[in-house]
């Protein structure tokens, strides 16, 4: 470290948050990060308005008084395990002046004390987010982050009638690739109405070379069925065997059931 970054270092100081800082914080974000970060009430949502909120969860460093970084956390407690949760905090909108990127003070000044004032919370472990540019320009050689996995699963969310008709047409097409299904339709489509609770019930068409599904119910069901909104977000994978677990236990319910088997029959036998 030069001497000049080493004066520049020692000379930074810090405390909380206090409400007239709020401009300074916001501009420097924004500097930061660009305009597209927020504005005011989109950094009082996510910090100050934020349940819980403590003006120690924001830390402001300035030079010669004028602010020239800060950083942002919140406090969480993770459960490790049965009866097993610690302390930690979740942090994020970290920013630093230009003038004082490269000198250190992010690993010397501000992260020293920060570890400093943590500890005296009680917290004893630190997480955050970044890309992987920034992890490995900045947080794992400056400051000693470790990476870890943050995803175990992968969720699909359907929030709309039209994404679980669409999703249905998918398992639609999937279903007309089936050589059984290919006799079934080859005389005439097959209808199946479909209640998802929750959302408008819908009818899912399929004919020889294309499956299209709207909340039209203008034809007389070949199927009725009604299926929790999970097993539409299954991989086809597990899908099978939750439909069948769910059908078991009633939260996949049948009509028309016979209509079917009786058209199924016909359209093998000849």
């Amino acid at each position: 470290m030069s001497h000049d970054s080493f004066d520049k270092t020692n000379a930074v100081e810090t405390h909380g948050y206090r409400p007239e800082a709020e401009p300074e914080v916001i501009a420097l974000l924004q500097g930061a990060f660009g305009p597209g970060w927020g504005d005011g009430a989109f950094w009082r949502w996510k910090h100050a308005d934020r349940p819980g909120f403590s003006p120690l969860d924001v830390r402001i460093y300035r030079f010669a008084g004028r602010l020239i970084g800060c950083w942002h956390m919140a406090q969480r407690n993770v459960r490790l395990g049965p009866g097993l949760e610690i302390a930690a905090s979740v942090e994020g909108d970290y920013a630093m002046h230009p003038d004082f990127r490269g000198v250190g003070m992010g690993r010397d000044a501000a992260s020293l004390r920060e570890v400093r004032a943590l500890a005296e919370r009680g917290i004893v472990a630190r997480f955050g987010f970044t890309s992987s540019t920034l992890f490995e320009r900045v947080y794992r050689p400056k400051l000693g982050y470790r990476r870890i996995r943050a995803v175990t699963s992968h969720y699909r969310k359907l929030i709309s009638d039209k994404g679980v008709q669409e999703r249905l047409r998918v398992v639609g097409e999937r279903l007309r690739a089936q050589g059984v299904i290919q006799k079934l339709v080859r005389e005439a489509p097959l209808t199946v109405r479909i209640d998802v609770p929750g959302f408008s019930p819908c009818q899912l068409v399929i004919e020889q070379n294309s499956s299209h599904c709207g909340a039209v119910l203008d034809r007389e069901p070949d199927l009725a069925v009604r299926l929790p909104l999970l097993l539409l977000s299954l991989r086809s994978s597990v899908a099978l065997r939750a439909a069948l677990a769910a059908l078991l236990t009633g939260r996949v319910r049948i009509r028309h059931a016979m209509r079917f088997v009786r058209r199924g029959l016909g359209a093998l036998v000849r």
